[in-house]
């Protein structure tokens, strides 16, 4: 099974390689193959940490799992980037993006402010004193 879906994909790499090949020159190939392999590796720099801390959470905890955040397609999408083939560059850059959204778009974890009562005991008035 696996070896006919890696089959279908490499046929399809090929095809695509061929169409993109009629249409644009090889320099162009070149340089958009060559384009892909940098997004992939600055992906990975930068946005790798993120991307593993928090695949790592996801599948560790079935709570995180609950709360599923995109980050193993980060992962997924940069190594996809790395790999020669346009439609391996599409389907990275697709996830990627999706990943990237994803860290975007998560709910910032804010501090808790908590009104704090204390008796006319508890405190005192300090003078002020002029800024320095």
């Amino acid at each position: 099974m696996i070896r006919s879906l890696l089959a279908v994909w490499l046929l399809a790499e090929v095809i695509a390689y061929v169409l993109f090949f009629m249409f644009f020159s090889l320099t162009t190939g070149l340089l958009v193959g060559l384009g892909s392999v940098f997004v992939g590796a600055i992906t990975l720099r930068f946005g790798g940490r993120h991307f593993v801390t928090d695949a790592l959470q996801t599948l560790s905890s079935p709570d995180a799992v609950r709360e599923w955040r995109s980050a193993p397609f980060g992962l997924l999408g940069a190594v996809l980037l790395l790999a020669p083939g346009f439609l391996s560059d599409s389907v990275g850059l697709l996830l990627v993006v999706i990943a990237a959204v994803g860290l975007w778009r998560r709910p910032v974890k804010t501090a808790v402010v908590r009104d704090l009562e204390l008796s006319a005991d508890e405190w005192k008035r300090l003078p002020d004193e002029p800024p320095k």
